[in-house]
């Protein structure tokens, strides 16, 4: 998996007139997991932050598998894993109503993106401070599940099934990332005009490679639900990702 010290493919100029970048026709499926409060708070470093609390205490982790067969930075899949943030202290338990305000604040801390696209990790990692480098993805879906696997030239990583059950549909009108970039922190609104269903997180599968890599030892160290909670996922994804700001 390509780190960031490869010479990137574009200049600054070249970058500037990608913003901002938009998204079509996209499918995206996402499982959320439950983890213990105490391996949220030790991988979100920003003092800014607060991982949203659960009963138990516990924290939110989202694995999510995204499919941009058009977009400006051309076709490309990414498997993006953060933890659920907010940037207030939460005066209560974690309400998903926030998702649904005008600006949102609960998003995710971004903890490893891999992407297939050289253009996309250059855009991602100069422009938002995104943890992401270029990887092997395959993505295989029928309708009952989609199976991802990520690897690292011949060596897998990776590898989720997650079923696309039925469920509740709901409108998603914001995704919000956290990152840190040159020192600060970024929050990203990302507009979006997407409709997901939810469903069970039952028949989920998610193996993490016992070897020796960045990525690998970050997630195994988080202990991780075996089973998810819930489990999103929806096609006709639309976004138009603009810049982000300091918080």
């Amino acid at each position: 998996m390509a780190e960031n010290n490869r010479s990137f493919p574009l200049s600054p100029s070249e970058l500037s007139q990608l913003l901002p970048a938009h998204f079509d026709d996209g499918r995206v499926v996402a499982a959320v997991y439950s983890m213990p409060l105490e391996c949220a708070r030790e991988a979100v470093t920003p003092p800014q932050l607060h991982p949203v609390t659960l009963p138990g205490r516990r924290a939110l982790a989202v694995f999510c598998t995204f499919e941009y067969p058009q977009s400006s930075l051309g076709p490309y899949l990414e498997f993006a894993v953060g933890i659920v943030v907010c940037s207030k202290p939460q005066p209560g338990p974690f309400s998903v109503l926030d998702l649904f305000s005008a600006r949102p604040d609960t998003g995710a801390w971004m903890l490893s993106m891999p992407v297939t696209s050289e253009t996309a990790w250059h855009y991602g990692v100069e422009l938002f401070g995104f943890p992401k480098a270029v990887a092997s993805i395959d993505v295989e879906r029928s309708s009952s599940a989609c199976t991802t696997t990520v690897a690292d030239g011949s060596s897998m990583l990776l590898r989720t099934r997650v079923p696309l059950g039925r469920g509740l549909k709901m409108p998603v009108p914001w995704l919000v990332t956290y990152t840190q970039r040159a020192g600060e922190v970024l929050r990203t609104r990302i507009k979006t005009k997407w409709w997901v269903t939810m469903s069970s997180g039952g028949g989920t599968s998610l193996e993490i490679a016992d070897c020796d890599h960045p990525m690998t030892e970050k997630l195994r160290s988080l202990k991780f639900s075996k089973t998810p909670i819930f489990v999103l996922h929806g096609a006709r994804f639309r976004a138009i990702l603009e810049a982000g700001e300091r918080i």
